[in-house]
């Protein structure tokens, strides 16, 4: 059962449904998720702040997307046809768009701080 080919893309039913499979797993880890993960995690906001969509939570999330949305314009990396042959680099590529997008939020939060030189 598994050498039998799809007429469509000319992969085995294995490879085709393992492909599905890899597909919904990445496409299931959103990169603001992650993101929101890994501050809950250092302490930045907490679950609550999730849950009950605080201020600061939702300040959050906005600067998320706009950082996402930015780096999207400059990126040059097509994620939309997933493989098990290139899942591999494309979670790379969601983690260190994570990485990029906590750097962007991290700097503009020393930026805001006041100058304490006086």
């Amino acid at each position: 059962m598994n050498n039998i080919i799809s007429s469509r893309t000319g992969k085995s039913v294995q490879e085709e449904h393992d492909d599905i499979a890899e597909a919904y797993h990445y496409n299931q880890s959103i990169v603001q998720n992650l993101v929101i993960e890994h501050c809950i995690e250092k302490g930045f906001i907490t679950s609550t702040d999730v849950t009950t969509k605080t201020k600061k939570f939702l300040v959050l999330k906005e600067a998320i997307e706009t950082a996402h949305h930015a780096f999207k314009l400059i990126d040059n990396f097509d994620d939309t046809n997933i493989t098990t042959k290139n899942i591999a680099a494309c979670f790379e590529y969601k983690d260190k768009l994570k990485e990029r997008i906590i750097r962007v939020i991290s700097d503009r939060l020393l930026v805001s701080l006041p100058d304490l030189r006086r």
